[in-house]
């Protein structure tokens, strides 16, 4: 029987090299990744259900979990949505779901991304979150190329527990993101 592969370990490595010299009274204050929410955008297919279909069938071959749909709450005239159209499906992961969905993006996705020099700063939000968009949904190694279907991006929001800017950085970039001009 093979053993579960645990990835808090190494997010706990990760956590001491950034926390030597600092002394929390309480364990809640340590860094650590909350979810990582993956986000399909389908304003475009509101209506063709096939479609949506199709799209959740990928985000569930991508992340391994049934993706949740979300619809309009109100209508917004300027995107031609009503309310309760559908206008998104999204997948949340925490625990293992989401190391393993993470430690994929890191070795197979992200080196797939054309042109690739690095993620941007400025996806901080107040909070410590960040969020990248993937333009092209083939840099998943589960996706494959002979779908004759529109090329798709999907953003994914790493959801952290600080609440600086400059903290979520250093956490995210030694845990193994790539940061453009991360001098």
């Amino acid at each position: 029987m093979q053993k579960k592969r645990n990835f808090h370990n190494f997010y706990n490595h990760v956590n001491l090299a950034l926390l030597t010299g600092i002394n929390y009274s309480n364990s809640n204050k340590i860094l650590k990744l909350n979810k990582i929410t993956l986000v399909a955008n389908i304003v475009p297919y509101a209506y063709d259900k096939t479609k949506i279909e199709i799209i959740s069938e990928e985000l569930f071959s991508i992340c391994n979990q049934k993706p949740t749909l979300t619809k309009a709450k109100k209508s917004i005239a300027s995107l031609s949505v009503r309310a309760g159209v559908p206008v998104s499906l999204l997948v949340t992961l925490r625990g293992n779901k989401m190391y393993s969905f993470l430690e994929k993006c890191l070795h197979f996705a992200f080196p797939r991304i054309r042109d690739f020099t690095g993620f941007s700063l400025k996806s901080f939000d107040k909070q410590g979150n960040y969020t990248i968009f993937i333009k092209d949904k083939f840099v998943f190694p589960e996706i494959e190329y002979n779908e004759l279907d529109i090329t798709r991006g999907y953003t994914i929001i790493c959801s952290t527990n600080l609440c600086s800017r400059y903290k979520s950085f250093l956490f995210l970039k030694k845990i193994g993101l790539p940061f453009a001009n991360s001098q």
